[in-house]
């Protein structure tokens, strides 16, 4: 089941009449050198490849603003609750779908599309210096790359110092690290928009298999 952030109705229950789960996958607006951003073509192609009855799939686009990030997002978690959060951005630097296993909580000093930087370059949310995604990041990586898909994954520790990495560190603070950030090559460099966004369903449907009965996700470090 589909829903953006603002049509989400009252189905919260599937054919079973088990409550269902949601999850949000957002992706990033445009911003210099990305006039067209691959995180968000792919993000918003992914209910035409994830459909699960017992999932609520919401999706949404960030600006690629400090302010939009530490606005919406806490907002977000707040109003959904939800089981799991994967965000996505634009990477030139990516070949594969990489998948950031952590998140710094200062370092902030590129302007974003607005011309500003956070306050002190630092995350206004956290104390900590950093934070690490709690799903079982290494055995993610291993079920993809063992899929017969051309669409791959790596891991990395570095996710930019900027919007990425400033919402990832948001979210992770917000969600107690039950979220996950995954750079997206630029487009046809090498996947095409659907080949991304099958990715991003294989990933999220992994993560949720990783799920126990309790909603907590393994320990990936």
């Amino acid at each position: 089941m589909f829903k953006t952030s603002t049509d989400l109705k009252d189905d919260q229950h599937s054919f079973s009449g088990k409550p269902k789960r949601n999850v949000i996958v957002t992706g990033f607006g445009p911003f210099k050198g990305h006039p067209i951003n691959a995180s968000w073509e792919a993000v918003k192609l992914l209910p035409k490849f994830f459909n699960d009855e017992n999932t609520n799939l919401i999706i949404e686009e960030i600006p690629v603003t400090y302010n939009a990030i530490e606005e919406r997002i806490p907002k977000l978690w707040e109003k959904y609750d939800p089981i799991v959060v994967i965000h996505a951005g634009v990477s030139s630097l990516a070949n594969d779908l990489t998948i950031e296993r952590c998140a710094k909580q200062r370092g902030y000093n590129r302007k974003d599309i607005d011309g500003e930087i956070p306050c002190g370059e630092a995350c206004k949310f956290g104390i900590e210096e950093v934070l690490h995604s709690s799903v079982d990041v290494l055995g993610l990586c291993k079920k993809m790359n063992d899929m017969k898909s051309n669409v791959k994954t790596s891991i990395s520790t570095d996710a930019g110092s900027y919007a990425c990495e400033y919402i990832y560190y948001t979210s992770l603070c917000h969600g107690q690290g039950r979220c996950l950030f995954v750079h997206i090559p630029d487009l046809g460099k090498p996947y095409e928009a659907e080949e991304s966004a099958q990715g991003l369903s294989n990933i999220l449907k992994i993560v949720l298999d990783q799920l126990s009965p309790n909603q907590v996700i393994g320990n990936s470090l």
